[in-house]
């Protein structure tokens, strides 16, 4: 598994490691935090970087989504269809993705397309 860990000084590192190995390098501080030794440098975990990419986390709102866009010349049409609904709605000029700002507006946007949320806790 891929654990991502920052050090005093904000440097990065990520490590490629079992189980046994995390185990391996883990300390256990007087106040009750975890440290990691890696090489004589104290370390601690990174949680937001190896939460990047994964949508239920606060950081990685905005999303786009690919499957509720359009093609680029669809734009204008699809934000005045969504207007006339009464959901803002913006998109990237580039690709087409709808970009969502957090999931109530997923799924505002879900909803107004006739989709349905396979993963509901978001």
């Amino acid at each position: 598994m891929f654990y991502n860990f920052i050090d005093e000084a904000g440097n990065s590192i990520e490590c490629n490691w079992s189980y046994d190995e995390f185990i391996e390098h883990r300390v256990e501080e007087d106040d009750g935090s975890t440290s990691f030794f890696i090489d004589n440098i104290k370390y601690k975990r990174d949680y937001k970087r190896e939460k990047d990419g994964f949508r239920t986390y606060p950081q990685n709102w905005p999303l786009e989504s690919q499957s509720m866009g359009c093609s680029i010349e669809q734009i204008p049409e699809m934000i005045d269809f969504a207007r006339s609904k009464g959901v803002e709605v913006d998109y990237n000029r580039r690709t087409g993705a709808a970009i969502c700002t957090s999931p109530k507006h997923r799924r505002e946007l879900m909803k107004l397309n006739g989709m349905i949320d396979r993963d509901s806790y978001i």
